[in-house]
């Protein structure tokens, strides 16, 4: 015959009686345990009861179970041991202890006799009467049973009635149950004393996984029950007073024992890992100290009801040291959870765009210690400062901008204690310096320019290109000179020019610009063989090819000077060429070769004087021949029967052709 406790009745047993709960050792007996006992006791087989399976067996429920077996059918446990027969492979140990509950019972029923003695009353009239305790020892439970003694004479000769009664007195048992707030299993490993009124210590003993019985305690007088050390991860109860009762039953006394759990999180509320923390009490003594994992921790060696500082020593890589926490330990009897949360200060490097910098070499000092908290050099991403502690305020600082960015203006911050991510915002602007030619306005190559600070250092140094130059080197605020040590082939040099770097966070454009050397080129029409100046209509073209297909502009002549003026002509090589004769002279195909350059300006290779930046040459041209002496009229008078007679032929042509068509 068979009792698998977890598949018959619960794999959760609960407590000794019915009133306190499910599944009871009491419930258990009468249900189960009993009928089947009786049953195997009639057909003399053997009652094999299996305990593997459950989460747990009290101390109580076993009891009251089997030791309530033995007291209900007041057996002999000698045949009770014979007929059940335990397993308990999970915990070998219970088979002792039910053996043990087994053996006991019988010597509790009725009671455990403290103390024997006698009492005479004598010289009682006959009569009856009633024979009660008013009063017991010290340890023992008051029998308020009324026993009655009655004195009958039954002769003549008699003459002393002798009654007996026997009053006995259970001791008094108190139980005591060291548990965890869920009361599920005995908490082991709790030093606990019970003490009297006097403040001796009546018992001391160390907690295990069954329950503590302490006899002899005296009806009606107060005790107190201490935890002198929790096991490791619990709170030291406050302590526990009880009042012996006079009751042949055992008196439970409960002390339970919480947890004090705490979590270290970020924002999210996820788990730090790596933060080394602290607890002090209100002396400045450390009762516990840990490194967080991704679980939460049960703080050590706290007491109910007293005040503690949860300190965070070192915050992990990218957090911020938490502002302390400091809690009491109530006396309530839940896990009481203390939550500290570790934000980020994140640090974004931008330029004025909004995207980020890589390369700024960024530091960050606590502006009371004056010491560097954190040092990096600016990447992809923003950056979690290290080292930093709510409360306190700092200063980032660039040490060193980026090639062609300005170093930005330092940046206070103090480290709030919100629980949300601090942004800071670093921008490094730029400074352009552009180049440029004052007419086209164009980007001008090849000038060689500095930087220099207001002690005369040099910052940065460059020759132009056809892009304006990022200046490298500069800080906001601070004045410096542009000056131009050498300007480009065919330019003056530039005044320098003094700025100030802005603090906006806008690009700053500083331009200087190069005047071009400029030189005027006068030709003068002259006759070729009077060389004299031939004021007349005429037009040059300037070209830049020597076959003059490149037109740069056509100029009509100052007939009253007889010259053409090409101005502002810049250094290089032009070809002058005449492009309509003046009147009675032949067109000119010669093409002067003018060269403009450091050294002067030549027309065929000769040098010309330079006057006020005015050059002048001679341009020859030939007469037109005359067929016949006479004035001007003569020449039109030539040149009209030229083109009558030249008519008159092609007219002739025509009427020819069209008569020997006809034909």
């Amino acid at each position: 015959m068979n009792i698998n406790i977890c598949k018959d009745y619960t794999d959760t047993p609960g407590g000794r009686y019915i009133s306190q709960g499910e599944f009871s050792g009491e419930d258990f007996r009468n249900k189960l345990l009993k009928p089947k006992y009786l049953e195997a006791v009639e057909k003399n087989e053997k009652l094999k009861i299996d305990l593997d399976g459950g989460y747990g067996y009290g101390s109580s429920f076993l009891e009251e179970a089997f030791g309530g077996l033995i007291r209900d059918l007041d057996e002999d446990y000698k045949q009770a041991l014979e007929i059940i027969q335990i397993k308990s492979n999970d915990e070998p140990s219970l088979i002792e202890d039910i053996t043990k509950y087994i053996k006991d019972a019988k010597k509790q029923t009725p009671v455990k006799v403290y103390i024997s003695g006698n009492l005479k009353i004598e010289k009682l009239p006959m009569g009856t009467y009633e024979l009660q305790e008013v009063k017991t020892l010290d340890g023992l439970v008051l029998n308020e049973t009324k026993y009655e003694v009655k004195f009958t004479q039954k002769d003549t000769t008699t003459k002393v009635y002798t009654e007996t009664r026997e009053v006995v007195n259970d001791t008094t048992l108190v139980e005591i149950s060291k548990t965890t707030i869920t009361g599920d299993k005995e908490l082991e490993g709790a030093e606990l004393s019970v003490i009297d009124e006097n403040g001796k210590v009546i018992d001391k003993w160390t907690s295990s996984n069954k329950t503590h019985t302490i006899e002899g305690l005296t009806v009606g007088k107060e005790y107190t029950l201490r935890e002198d050390l929790a096991p490791l991860g619990y709170v030291k109860a406050t302590e526990v007073k009880f009042r012996v009762e006079n009751t042949n039953e055992t008196q439970k006394v409960v002390m339970i024992d919480k947890i004090v759990e705490m979590t270290k999180n970020d924002i999210g509320g996820e788990e730090i890992e790596g933060a080394e923390l602290k607890v002090f009490d209100k002396e400045g003594n450390i009762v516990d100290e840990w490194t967080s994992t991704n679980e939460a921790h049960k703080i050590k060696n706290l007491v109910e009801g007293k005040t503690y500082t949860l300190h965070e020593e070192y915050a992990p890589e990218g957090y911020v040291i938490a502002t302390d926490v400091e809690f009491t330990v109530s006396k309530d009897k839940e896990t009481q959870k203390i939550e500290m949360i570790d934000k980020i200060v994140e640090m974004s490097k931008k330029d004025i765009a909004g995207d980020e910098l890589e390369g700024a070499t960024i530091i960050v000092t606590n502006t009371k210690t004056k010491n560097i908290v954190d040092k990096w050099v600016s990447g992809k991403e923003p950056h979690r400062i290290q080292g930093l502690i709510e409360g306190e305020t700092y200063v980032m600082r660039e040490e060193i901008a980026i090639d062609g960015y300005v170093k930005a203006t330092d940046i206070e911050f103090t480290v709030s204690k919100d629980k949300e991510t601090q942004k800071i915002e670093m921008i490094d602007k730029v400074v352009l310096v552009s180049k440029t030619d004052l007419v086209t306005g164009e980007e001008l190559p090849g000038a060689e320019l500095e930087v220099t600070d207001k002690d005369g250092n040099v910052i940065d140094k460059w020759t132009s290109t056809n892009v304006p130059h990022h200046v490298t080197g500069l800080e906001e605020g601070k004045e410096y000179t542009l000056t131009e040590k050498t300007c480009p082939y065919g330019y003056e040099v530039a005044e320098s020019i003094n700025f100030v770097v802005t603090t906006d966070k806008e690009t700053q454009l500083v331009e200087m610009k190069d005047m071009p050397i400029l030189k005027t080129i006068k030709v003068i029409k002259a006759d070729s063989e009077t060389k004299e100046t031939i004021k007349a209509k005429f037009k040059f073209g300037i070209y830049e090819d020597l076959e003059c297909t490149k037109l740069i502009k056509e100029v009509k002549a100052d007939k009253e000077s007889g010259t053409v003026t090409f101005e502002d002509l810049r250094y290089g090589t032009y070809y002058i060429k005449e492009t309509k004769a003046p009147w009675g002279y032949q067109l000119s195909d010669k093409a002067v070769k003018v060269e403009i350059n450091n050294e002067g300006t030549f027309a065929d290779g000769e040098l010309l004087e330079d006057n006020d930046s005015i050059c002048t040459f001679n341009y020859y041209n030939k007469l037109i021949p005359k067929i016949q002496t006479g004035s001007e009229m003569n020449y039109i008078l030539l040149i009209g029967s030229a083109i009558i007679s030249l008519l008159g032929i092609t007219t002739g042509i025509v009427v020819l052709k069209r008569k020997n068509k006809n034909n």
